[in-house]
């Protein structure tokens, strides 16, 4: 039965979010981030916009409710401290809220815009497009009204 969950879950990647957690607390997401890349069929298999198509991106959510990220067209190793660092020096131009359990506001001043997200951890460990989704990996969600159904997807892999 494993064996057939994880093999549907390698054709059906939206099958995966069933067996999410959802993020019930801020001090549940506490601390910074990686995004988790795929290749660009895979993107497309997941995604049917991309609103941020950087291929590296950093996010830190620290414990005030200021979210800070960053893009690159080039990878670089960073740690928590490296970005910390780097984002000492910007200004708290996004905060993030929890609403309730799953859903997450963030609210970016400069540009005037609100988004909310789907929140969960993944429940179990997955391979998709040759990456292997440790168990906790924090999954951001985009969804559409209009469609009844996500349609932005952002993995992400908490940094040491």
């Amino acid at each position: 039965m494993k064996f057939n969950l994880l093999f549907l879950s390698l054709l059906y990647p939206a099958m995966i979010i069933a067996q999410n957690v959802p993020v019930v607390r801020a001090d549940e997401i506490i601390g910074c981030y990686e995004l988790i890349g795929f290749s660009k069929d895979a993107r497309k298999e997941i995604n049917e916009i991309d609103p941020w198509p950087i291929p590296y991106q950093w996010f830190c959510f620290e414990p005030d409710g200021t979210l800070y990220t960053m893009g690159s067209t080039k990878y670089e190793k960073l740690t928590s401290k490296s970005l910390h660092e780097i984002f000492k020096e910007l200004p708290k131009d996004i905060t993030y809220t929890i609403l309730q359990p799953g859903i997450i506001k963030t609210e970016q001043k400069s540009v005037n815009q609100n988004l909310i997200w789907g929140g969960n951890f993944m429940g179990n460990t997955v391979l998709f497009d040759q990456t292997v989704f440790e168990k906790g990996t924090f999954i951001m969600s985009i969804f559409s009204q209009e469609k009844q159904k996500n349609i932005y997807y952002r993995y992400l892999k908490k940094l040491d």
